[in-house]
């Protein structure tokens, strides 16, 4: 048998050294887990017997009467693992089965072709056979019985008719199992993922069954010194508001204002909170850049939260109401974006109404009768559905008549971007729309009269700063020097943390107070000296 060297090297290890020379071909056991027999490997000889040899030991042989120029030995098994040896001879096939005792299963002659066909990429193939005088291939099932099955060669999957079929599915089966890998990779990482954000989440935000003190809302309301005296939920932009007013009553501030809603199952969860206080001037409303409220300030705290977040079992579109309320459900889930509009007046352009003519060009209408305020509520399925659009004072802010300071509260930034080309493509007017920080000029003489002034960039001085910087580096130096001192006069278990860490509080509440207090006020003289506003240029 001619074989590689380093076959034959693993062929010497397993057989007899009387079988070397007189095997012919060769098969390894597969080592089936289903499958109990202890094989190595099953070679065939010169003689045409088939011997099955384990640790060099022949377990089990059988020879096949009339038979020459043996080819090659294809091992094979069924659904109930039984093993099946398909011996390719001169024009002849020979089926041995395994099964009590190794015998002939079937013999077929005058074999032409012969091959294990798999079209459907199932992992089971079948045998197929072509005899010599006759047209029609046979065709075997897993236990290599003959069936009624024939192979039409105008069959669409037909691996000769159609090898483009054949491509085909073996891709689809490949590109299935890629796809449950990575599903499985993605199911994996969004359970790590959710284990690492609840494990952070658990740290910053402990449980209510861990808190200082257990109270009621009554209690906390009444420890806290603050009024609630109105209290609203509503649905807007497929959101759900919770406003509450709060009226601080303490003679402090109170920082960190969040509404957290709770359960009997979950922990706390901080939901998007926007902090709004109410304004004589329409909208009404002015967002808080800071969630704290001072001494004696009413505002109106507003919780977002979103429908996705409870699975669309409330189904809404923007019917508001024209009253304050539903204006300040729109403002809190909108985002807000500040532009400038440039009317650039051609021959024969009047002074017009802006906000008319969005109205009127735009598909746009006045909100609740305030006349600075309009919102596009159309159709549903419109790209500017629910924009919200408030026109500043022109005369007080920017002191002229073709430039208007509007604000924009959209669901999405995709929206502005929407409505900066609904108003460059559908008004019969040239505006431009900037940033409130942009300055424009002319590179004409056409538009000279709407030169703005580009203020320079002044750079601010670094001096005095640094003397607060440095005045604040002693300060902390000189603290955690005294800190470390009173730590060494403690316990073993604060002593032993020397180098480590620094006791903050080691000097008591009282000198604490005074180091933050100095750190405050340096950082406020620091502060002072910024104040410097940038501007950017463009050209029209």
């Amino acid at each position: 048998m001619d074989v590689p060297e380093n076959v034959r090297k693993d062929l010497i290890k397993l057989l007899p050294e009387s079988l070397i020379n007189s095997t012919i071909c060769c098969c390894f056991y597969d080592n089936h887990p289903r499958d109990p027999r202890c094989l190595d490997i099953t070679v065939c000889t010169d003689m045409g017997e088939v011997l099955e040899i384990y640790q060099r030991e022949v377990v089990s042989s059988f020879l096949i009467q009339n038979i020459k120029k043996i080819v090659e030995i294809i091992p094979v098994r069924n659904e109930r693992c039984e093993l099946f040896y398909i011996v390719a001879a001169d024009n002849q096939l020979i089926i041995l089965t395994t099964k009590d005792q190794m015998h002939i299963h079937r013999r077929i002659t005058n074999v032409d072709t012969y091959e294990m066909v798999d079209e459907q990429c199932t992992g089971k193939p079948y045998l197929k056979v072509i005899c010599m005088d006759d047209g029609v291939p046979l065709i075997f099932d897993d236990n290599l019985n003959l069936t009624e099955k024939i192979m039409q060669s105008k069959s669409m999957n037909a691996s000769k008719a159609n090898p483009v079929m054949t491509m085909l599915a073996r891709k689809l089966t490949e590109a299935r199992f890629s796809v449950k890998t990575n599903e499985n990779a993605l199911n994996e990482f969004i359970k790590l993922k959710q284990t690492a954000a609840h494990a952070l989440y658990e740290k910053e935000r402990p449980n209510m069954q861990d808190a200082m003190f257990k109270v009621d809302i009554v209690q906390i309301k009444k420890a806290l010194k603050i009024k609630t005296p109105n209290s609203s939920v509503r649905v807007c932009n497929k959101k759900i508001i919770l406003t509450t007013d709060i009226e601080n009553d303490n003679n402090v501030s109170i920082d960190n204002v969040h509404i957290l809603l709770h359960g009997k199952s979950k922990d706390s969860v901080t939901y998007t909170t926007k902090i709004f206080k109410e304004i004589p001037e329409s909208p009404y409303w002015q967002e808080k850049n800071s969630h704290s409220l001072r001494s004696n300030e009413k505002c109106s705290v507003v919780a977002v939260v979103d429908l996705k977040e409870l699975k669309y079992t409330i189904t809404s579109k923007l019917e508001v109401e024209e009253n304050k309320e539903k204006l300040l459900a729109v403002l809190a889930t909108s985002e807000k974006t500040d532009l400038c509009l440039r009317h650039l007046k051609q021959k024969g352009d009047p002074h017009i109404n802006l906000s008319q003519v969005f109205c009127d060009q735009l598909q746009m209408e006045v909100f609740g009768g305030i006349e600075n305020v309009i919102i596009h509520r159309k159709s549903p399925f419109h790209m500017l559905y629910g924009l919200v659009i408030v026109f500043n004072k022109t005369e007080e802010l920017l002191g002229n008549n073709h430039t208007y300071s509007i604000r924009l509260y959209s669901r999405s930034h995709a929206q502005v971007l929407a409505f900066m080309h609904y108003m460059y493509d559908g008004l019969s007017y040239r505006i431009i729309a900037t940033l409130p920080d942009c300055r424009i000029s002319s590179r004409s003489e056409e538009y000279l009269d709407y030169n703005e002034t580009i203020e320079e960039d002044v750079v601010p001085d670094y001096t005095k700063c640094a003397n607060s910087v440095l005045n604040q580096t002693k300060t902390i130096l000189n603290y955690f020097d005294n800190c470390m001192m009173k730590m060494n006069e403690s316990t073993s278990d604060v002593h032993n943390k020397i180098g480590q860490e620094i006791h903050l509080m080691a000097l008591g509440l009282p000198e604490y107070l005074k180091f933050r207090n100095k750190i405050l006020t340096e950082s406020l003289n620091e502060a002072q000296y910024f104040g410097v506003q940038n501007s950017q240029s463009m050209s029209v």
